[in-house]
């Protein structure tokens, strides 16, 4: 009784609590304002292709060397997708290089960038970068927590801040636990479990009263029962885990040290992106524009009983690999669902296959697992943006076979480039220079 009494009066007790609950809600708010900005950018962009069909020949591949320089030059912690970063700086006990992983100005240069980049048409999605944004805002928060164990509040705080990123993105509290888990630390300390708990509560009811109850991606129609999907299931859960380990793989190769593109990237970095801005702009051309930005109406479309083109998945894919090599920011959460559904659409041409909307919910959870290898993480946020409840079984059984198929093909995307960059950060000048992982 008396510890009990001993707490509930405890300053350090109480600052602790204030430090949670303050990190939740400007995550959630920061969440809320960069999913806006987000959607006013591929408005932009659908109203530009509408105009005009050829225009991403036009503006993409500049639009793409403007950006990775901005980038290069002044916000070098703000390339790729931001989900290795948050890892790095869990990672790291170097408080320089945390500083310069989280930094304040990247928060805003990540957004405002990663929204022109969807809008010039790149194939990015603004979740990982969320959690990105996520844990440099949480880190702030850190002052307020008691100094007595620094590190672990530090640690604690910035585990909060990512998973509540993922979960004001999705609109997905559970997945934003589970996500913290399952890939932000590979060990999860007593300490930060009930930090991280509060930060995605809050963030959750923030991001709940902006924006409203919703499912991400509605809720899909399914004309078969569940446990007749088993099957198909394991099927797609194979299949999408080769073509989701194949993706991470190709990345891991090409963005890898001594390999001739990342020379390339090297020596000519606004060249090589404007190269990549090329072939994501003759991706969207050749796919009538679906293949361009976050892939999320193509991806509604399938999952609501429409359809999309067949070349769609594999103007996807590359797209996608391209953007993610140009060393701009942006992530891959948004354009792997769109994969996943476009690929579950291709499996409902099969003989006996006939429920699409299924196979396509199917699908999504299947290639995310693939490129992530969470199998947790992708078959909740699955089931939480969708409504889809019942579908637990078929997507934990599409989760789990993707995910061992994925190991064989591929390391992990995120931990392999959150390893790379520790390793820049511990042999980083103490003058920043621009960075050599631009496939983050």
């Amino acid at each position: 009784m008396r510890g009990r009494r001993e707490e509930l009066f405890s300053r350090d007790v109480w600052r602790e609590r204030a430090g949670s609950w303050l990190a939740g809600g400007a995550v959630a708010a920061a969440a809320v304002g960069f999913a806006v900005l987000v959607d006013l950018a591929t408005a932009g962009m659908h109203a530009g292709l509408e105009w005009a069909w050829w225009l991403p020949l036009a503006v993409t591949p500049l639009a793409f060397a403007v950006l990775a320089w901005v980038t290069g030059r002044y916000f070098p912690a703000a390339a790729g997708s931001g989900i290795p970063n948050a890892m790095a700086a869990l990672n790291t006990s170097s408080v320089a290089a945390v500083e310069r992983l989280l930094d304040l100005r990247m928060i805003a240069a990540r957004i405002a960038m990663s929204a022109l980049a969807v809008l010039c048409g790149a194939s990015v999605g603004r979740e990982g970068p969320t959690v990105h944004v996520g844990a440099a805002i949480a880190y702030r928060f850190s002052r307020l927590m008691p100094h007595h164990d620094m590190l672990a509040s530090r640690r604690a705080l910035i585990l909060a801040g990512g998973a509540a990123g993922v979960a004001a993105a999705f609109n997905t509290p559970l997945a934003g636990i589970v996500f913290a888990i399952e890939e932000l630390a590979r060990s999860y300390e007593a300490r930060a479990s009930g930090t991280t708990l509060v930060a995605v509560l809050i963030a959750g009811i923030v991001s709940l009263a902006l924006l409203g109850d919703y499912n991400y991606f509605g809720h899909p129609q399914l004309s078969a029962a569940p446990r007749e999907l088993l099957l198909p299931a394991a099927g797609i859960g194979l299949a999408g885990g080769l073509l989701g380990g194949l993706f991470s793989r190709w990345l891991l190769l090409l963005s890898a040290e001594g390999s001739l593109l990342s020379a390339w990237r090297r020596a000519r970095p606004v060249l090589f992106a404007f190269g990549c801005g090329l072939v994501v702009a003759l991706c969207g051309v050749l796919s009538g524009g679906s293949a361009l930005g976050t892939g999320y109406e193509p991806a509604r479309a399938v999952l609501e009983g429409g359809s999309t083109s067949f070349g769609f998945v594999p103007a996807k894919f590359l797209a996608t690999l391209a953007s993610l090599l140009a060393g701009i920011p942006g992530g891959l959460f948004a354009p792997s669902l769109a994969i996943g559904a476009g690929f579950g659409q291709l499996a409902g041409a099969l003989p006996g296959l006939d429920d699409v909307p299924g196979l396509a919910v199917l699908g999504t959870c299947a290639y995310l697992t693939g490129v992530t290898q969470a199998p947790m993480t992708a078959f909740i946020i699955v089931m939480e943006m969708t409504g889809l409840h019942e579908m637990i079984l078929p997507l934990m059984v599409a989760a789990l076979l993707s995910s061992g198929v994925s190991r064989l093909v591929s390391g992990s995307i995120y931990h392999t480039l959150a390893e790379r960059l520790v390793v820049e950060e511990d042999v980083r000048p103490s003058v920043p220079s621009a960075p050599a992982g631009s496939a983050r």
